[in-house]
């Protein structure tokens, strides 16, 4: 029992614990939602003023291009009066939202789910169709050569060797997008079980999976990551999990433990005498135990009559609890008279004793 109430004290802990650092993350999460809100808000501002100046600039051609371009952000916020003014009027972190907070923050955890900075979310169409693009794009670098099987005679070996290289690269490419369907497929499946599931060996094994069916890569656009939908959710739900893992632990070996313990709960079955019979969880011997009780004989009848290998005895023999307690049931009125008294106390005996075969009513 002690080992049980430690290892519900040790899961008390790590509850605490979970909690508490789950209020801190959120409260980190939210100041650096708040930030990157204010950030972005300054970097749009700068890059629409940059725009302003230059379209400004054509006109009047007071500055040079060279001039513009060494512009840093800071002399850009502060170019004029009017631009400054604007500037130091942009919403601070404090100033937005809660939904625009939330948005911002559920950014962040898959972007730190996948750990990089930048985190585009595809859907399983739009991952084909950059690879239909892809594959678009080789053949028209291929197609710049001109006459493939004729360009060998006209050019340097240097060359020869970028050309076969892409040709290469196209046909890898075609017969990986033939077999990819079903890869993919199967990989979808399993991250659909593994959310399913939500222990982290689980998610790790489809996380894999997924990588290896190219539902993730490098995005040269933002020089961040691409994912599919359905692998951001199995990565969200994996950072979930480790997050968990310590609680997970302690209710397991919670678990663990109060198996240990021999905590009956329901008996098998009772018999005809109200015995009750139990198997134990934990009993490896596989045994049935009898938790058997007294049977009140009917008046007349000798034990022989109704022993059947049960405890049988008479209501003279038994008691309801202990004797002083038995006698509290007694009024005054019965309690002087020998007669009355008895009657009353085998009729009571009779009738509430556990497994009584005689019903007095």
């Amino acid at each position: 029992i002690q080992i049980r109430i430690t290892a519900s004290k040790a899961l008390d802990n790590e509850m605490r614990r979970a909690k508490k650092l789950e209020k801190e993350e959120k409260a980190e999460v939210e100041s650096r939602a708040r930030e990157r809100l204010a950030e972005e808000a300054n970097d749009a501002f700068i890059q629409k003023k940059r725009r302003e100046i230059a379209r400004e600039n054509k006109k009047t051609s007071q500055f040079t291009t060279e001039f513009l371009e060494a512009l840093t952000d800071e002399e850009i916020a502060s170019f004029d009066d009017e631009t400054k003014a604007d500037f130091d009027a942009l919403p601070g972190p404090s100033s937005f939202s809660r939904s625009n907070v939330n948005a911002m923050v559920s950014k962040i955890h898959e972007e730190d789910a996948f750990g990089t900075d930048t985190l585009v979310v595809l859907t399983l169409e739009e991952i084909e169709a950059r690879e239909d693009d892809m594959l678009a794009e080789m053949n028209k670098e291929l197609a710049e050569y001109g006459d493939v099987d004729g360009v060998y005679q006209r050019v340097d070996r240097e060359t020869t060797a970028k050309i076969d290289k892409l040709k290469r690269e196209i046909n890898d490419f075609k017969e990986s997008l033939l077999s990819l369907p079903q890869v993919r497929a199967s990989a979808m499946e399993g991250l659909r079980d593994a959310i399913e599931d939500g222990t982290i060996k689980a998610l790790k094994t489809a996380v894999k999976t997924a990588d290896n069916a190219w539902l993730s890569g490098h995005d040269e656009e933002t020089d961040g990551v691409w994912a599919l939908d359905l692998l951001r959710d199995a990565k969200l739900e994996l950072s979930s999990a480790e997050k968990r893992k310590r609680v997970t632990q302690a209710q397991r070996d919670l678990i663990a433990k109060r198996n240990k313990c021999f905590v009956r709960t329901e008996p098998i079955g009772q018999d005809k005498y109200r015995n009750s019979f139990w198997n134990l969880d934990n009993d490896d011997e596989g045994r049935v135990w009898v938790e058997a009780d007294y049977a009140l004989k009917a008046v007349g009848t000798s034990a022989d009559d109704e022993n059947d290998d049960n405890l049988v005895e008479s209501a003279e023999g038994v008691k309801i609890g202990a004797e002083d307690e038995e006698k509290d049931f007694l009024s005054d009125d019965l309690y002087f008279v020998d007669g009355a008294r008895d009657k009353f106390v085998n009729f009571s005996r009779q009738e509430y004793h556990s497994s009584g075969l005689v019903a007095s009513l």
